[in-house]
């Protein structure tokens, strides 16, 4: 499905093809919108195959903050690459923010 592949709502992709922003897109009778592949922007194609990995660090104190956040940040990061995750990004919490 186009929106799927782009990562849109069904109410955005019916939107856009009423727009007519989804080129070589068509109606059927029963309301279905379909759309060539050749609409699919190529790097939509590509994230739809492949999931971005997020990893939380967390400490509880502003002594850890120091030097345990971002070892252990870096850490989760380091076993994402090595388990094959791609694209990991990582939230950092302290009691500071």
């Amino acid at each position: 499905m186009y929106a799927d592949k782009v990562g849109v709502s069904y109410q955005t992709d019916h939107r856009g093809f009423k727009n007519g922003k989804i080129p070589g897109a068509y109606q059927i009778e029963t309301g279905t919108v379909i759309a060539p592949d050749s609409a699919i922007p190529n790097d939509s194609k590509e994230s739809s195959t492949r999931t971005k990995t997020v990893v939380y660090a967390r400490v509880s104190s502003n002594e850890q903050r120091k030097t345990n956040l971002e070892t252990q940040a870096e850490r989760m990061q380091n076993f994402c690459t090595s388990s094959g995750k791609n694209k990991t990004d990582a939230l950092k919490s302290s009691p500071n923010g």
